[in-house]
């Protein structure tokens, strides 16, 4: 009899609370294996993204359903007892990918750090900067709400994206510039900000550009002038995953992450729930399929 085992090898019983990468691996390409990118598998399998019209077990892909199969290569991990359903639903899609993001930055403990979008890859980005120490934590968003929340996640300031950010952000940072900024919400005029925004030899990681043709016009001599460095981050490497986890269970006393998922809707009700979000009242709306009242 063939045993499910978790990320680290351990076997998994039924009635385990897990969650799961958001893609499954080969584990033999050389993104798998050369580059340490196996979120970009040569042949890769992204859940929720593949249409259900395999046969058999394999059509059960998607998470608006009673079950979902999960495909060899997708890295399974056990959910602490500690930490509810709603603190653990966005884990796998979109705690892991700040996680991994951050992770690849050389960036020190710095001065000043701005974070442009605050949905749950910008709060998640907030909760880790703010743990790692920030002295100055900007939260920018459109939407005054969203912004305000910021606060609740590790942001020492918050601010609404206006016409007049720009001169609300050089009253804010000092003269050099910001040591840090993470764009998280796909407005091509974050990242050209973020550009002036940065001090000689700050970084950007950018994170909300995940649509096609997201075109952005800068001087490059930016770049080249301020040492400046850019990365950008799409999914995760697995490992990201347990370290969020990690993270979540050791911060939720000081962070109310149950607070981001507003109505939990059935399954049967997924219109409505959709229609729920969006009105934006809650930074994410659930469904649980086993829900029945």
């Amino acid at each position: 009899k063939l045993l499910a085992t978790d990320y680290h090898g351990n076997p998994l019983q039924v009635g385990d609370r897990v969650t799961w990468s958001i893609a499954a691996s080969c584990n033999q390409c050389d993104f798998c294996t050369g580059y340490n990118l196996p979120q970009k598998c040569e042949r890769l399998f992204k859940y929720g993204h593949a249409r259900s019209a395999a046969n058999g077990l394999e059509c059960l892909n998607g998470g608006f359903a009673d079950y979902i199969y999960l495909r060899p290569g997708t890295a399974i991990f056990r959910l602490p007892d500690e930490l509810d359903d709603k603190s653990a639903v966005s884990l796998n899609c979109a705690a892991a990918t700040v996680m991994d993001g951050l992770r690849k930055l050389d960036q020190p403990i710095g001065d000043t750090a701005i974070v442009i979008g605050l949905g749950m890859l910008g709060l998640y980005t907030c909760a880790i900067l703010g743990h790692q120490g920030w002295r100055n934590l900007i939260g920018i968003d459109i939407n005054p709400q969203r912004a305000e929340l910021a606060t609740h996640f590790g942001a020492t300031q918050n601010l609404v994206w206006s016409d007049q950010i720009h001169r609300q952000i050089n009253q804010t940072v000092k003269s050099c510039g910001a040591d840090l900024v993470v764009e998280a919400c796909g407005n091509p005029a974050a990242l050209t900000s973020a550009l002036d925004w940065l001090r000689f030899g700050g970084q950007l990681l950018s994170l909300g550009y995940v649509y096609p043709q997201a075109m952005v016009n800068f001087s490059a001599d930016l770049l080249v002038r301020k040492c400046l460095t850019v990365s950008g981050n799409h999914n995760y490497h697995p490992r990201s995953l347990g370290q969020v986890i990690d993270f979540v269970q050791q911060t939720q006393d000081r962070y109310l992450y149950s607070s981001l998922v507003g109505e939990v809707f059935p399954l049967l009700e997924i219109d409505q729930a959709f229609a729920q979000a969006k009105r934006q009242n809650a930074v994410r709306i659930a469904i649980a399929p086993n829900l029945t009242d």
